[in-house]
């Protein structure tokens, strides 16, 4: 048996996390390559000081190889449709590696002029005298005695300090941004750091990158199943959002937008102009999605009989107003061919539009739609549902739902279809009801749908029948009503409860998910 030193067995994990990683360069797995690149990372502080300070010439031949096949993997990669678990690897790849080289530029120089020799062994140089460590407090008077006077300096723990300045800010928001989703990641201290760079950020490209970070990290506060957001960052998560808004409708040359490429260079800022349309990568109807998310979980989880309930709906008026400004920003990107913008965006924020009214009475409806066109700045107007026709409801339902009638189909379309029979319904309009909704010809093809858009079928079917009892109809209400009231789970249908049966095989994950498809009270029909 072979006794291997310490550093023998850590120089041959670093050759396995190598193997690992070349193996799946062979199959174009840069989902496996992005795990064991950090593995290798991990490796690499240990292994340096093992050899005196040096990055080992193995784990610089993998780094120099990996960017190569990285460069040559986004050439292939234009114009065709990847794995979107492998794309999305790929695309991590490519800021870690960019960011790393950079570390090691002279190393990867010297193998890339002439590998053979920079593999040879090392020559053992004679080992230099350590320089004298200075004291603790004169490290920490010296960082501070060199902050710049733009910024801010804060000592941390063990008298570190950092420099937040406008120059700075680039970096550090890489630094936040790789750490998401790990471990041990004091998240609360990243959203402080953020607020102080909002602070200092100088330019409205930098103010546009942090709120984007800022928001996204806040939402990370709640990223358990079972937990649900404070109401103080709900509301400062609305706020940023609002502000988002309003920064990019001043200034229409910044552009949020999927399809934009991030900006890699942290030392340099881009030179922007307001004649040229410059893309920030993000999407702000996703941050308005997680928001409207996580108010409906919070509703989910409060006792509707208390004033508490009564204090969260009350949020929902501000969230309405994001979504409106949300569909307002959307309009006018599609508006320009140039930005190759998406349809699908504008039809999901339009859609939360329509899941926000069809289910209130109209007098609700006018008020909330006065209410937010008061709120947004006068200057903004929409195609789709103009400023003028703003106390008109039924107008307003119409209008949304013709859109998406016309640029939308699958699941949207057809639950604009249900939310139209259910508004028609509610405001006792039966034979346009039941006309639609035997039109849509949705009786025959529910049962292919989502559960969600299931249980909105039963609830527009619940509606109508309603709706028919009301006129007087009583056979058209039995006809309507009989499919959900001969069943026994009449509430769980409807998503307005759960009824557990006595010898029930429901699972606690099962079970967890079936709460989590249960409608606010304010909603329930």
């Amino acid at each position: 048996t072979v006794v291997k030193s310490a550093k023998d067995k850590r120089f041959d994990e670093l050759e396995g996390t190598i193997r690992l990683i070349e193996n799946a360069q062979k199959i174009n797995d840069w989902s496996v390559i992005n795990d064991n690149y950090d593995k290798l990372n991990r490796q690499l502080p240990v292994l340096q000081r093992d050899n005196d300070g040096k990055a080992p010439k193995m784990y610089i031949k993998t780094i120099a190889d990996l960017e190569t096949a990285m460069l040559e993997a986004l050439e292939k990669q234009k114009g065709k449709k990847m794995n979107p678990i492998a794309a999305k690897g790929l695309n991590a790849m490519r800021q870690k590696i960019r960011k790393n080289n950079r570390d090691h530029e002279a190393d990867i120089k010297a193998y890339r002029d002439s590998p053979d020799d920079f593999m040879k062994d090392d020559v053992v140089e004679a080992p230099t005298a350590p320089a004298p460590k200075k004291a603790k407090k004169a490290l920490i008077d010296e960082t501070i005695v060199g902050a710049d006077d733009d910024g801010f300096t804060v000592v941390g723990a063990g008298g570190k300090a950092t420099t937040y300045t406008p120059e700075s800010i680039l970096k550090h928001l890489r630094t936040i941004v790789e750490s998401r989703g790990r471990k041990n990641t004091d998240r609360l201290e990243q959203i402080r750091t953020l607020e102080k760079l909002l602070d200092v950020a100088a330019t409205e490209y930098q103010k546009a990158r942090v709120l984007l970070t800022l928001v996204s990290t806040r939402f990370d506060l709640t990223s358990g199943s079972g937990n649900t957001m404070a109401q103080e960052q709900w509301k400062l998560v609305q706020q940023e959002i609002a502000a988002l808004l309003a920064l990019l409708e001043e200034h229409p040359y910044l552009v949020v937008i999927e399809n934009a490429e991030d900006w890699e260079d942290d030392e340099k800022h881009p030179t922007i102009t307001s004649e040229e349309t410059f893309k920030i990568p993000g999407s702000i109807v996703s941050l308005v999605e997680r928001l409207d998310d996580e108010l409906t979980r919070v509703l989910q989880a409060v006792d509707p009989h208390t004033a508490e309930y009564v204090e969260r709906l009350s949020d929902e008026a501000s969230l309405y107003t994001n979504i409106v400004r949300t569909q307002l920003y959307c309009e006018r990107l599609a508006k320009d061919e140039k930005l190759n913008f998406v349809q699908e965006t504008a039809n999901r924020i339009v859609m939360r539009r329509l899941e926000h009214i069809y289910f209130k009475p109209s007098q609700v409806i006018d008020i909330l739609e006065e209410n937010v066109w008061k709120a947004l700045p006068a200057s903004l107007d929409s195609s789709v549902t103009p400023r003028s026709a703003a106390g008109d409801s039924s107008a307003l339902v119409t209008a949304i739902c013709t859109y998406l009638y016309t640029h939308s189909e699958g699941i949207i379309r057809a639950r604009a279809m249900l939310c139209q029979v259910y508004y028609l319904a509610l405001h006792d309009q039966y034979y346009k009801a039941r006309d639609m909704l035997l039109m849509s010809h949705l009786q025959e093809t529910i049962s292919g749908f989502d559960v969600n858009t299931q249980i909105l079928f039963n609830r527009t079917l619940t509606q109508v029948g309603l709706c028919a009892f009301r006129a007087g109809l009583v056979y058209e209400a039995q006809n309507s009503l009989q499919d959900i009231c001969g069943s026994q789970r009449q509430k769980e249908l409807l998503a307005q409860g759960l009824q557990m049966q006595r010898y029930s095989q429901i699972t606690p994950e099962q079970e967890r998910i079936e709460r989590q498809r249960q409608l606010p009270f304010h909603m329930h029909v």
